[in-house]
């Protein structure tokens, strides 16, 4: 688990400005690496996650307008 907060600060450290696919595939492109090296693997927390959920819900955000978003989350949610 110390390999992978390591290995995701790098990752974030040096991906800046890189959009979230582009970061992931260098996450998986050092996991292998780090694979290669020592014979171990690390765990990779990225997989199976939201985040293409919440890209989608940023692309929406953008493509709507931030009221018009909100709006459709909320009826969503069922709130108010």
């Amino acid at each position: 688990m110390v390999a992978t907060g390591a290995i995701r600060d790098y990752v974030d450290l040096m991906g800046f400005g890189l959009t979230e696919t582009s970061r992931r595939a260098e996450f998986r492109r050092m996991c292998d690496h780090f694979a290669f090296k020592t014979g171990t693997h690390v765990y990779i927390e990225w997989e199976n996650d939201a985040s293409d959920a919440l890209a989608l819900a940023g692309r929406v955000v953008r493509a709507l307008g931030k009221d018009v978003a909100m709006s459709a989350f909320k009826k969503l949610l069922g709130l108010p």
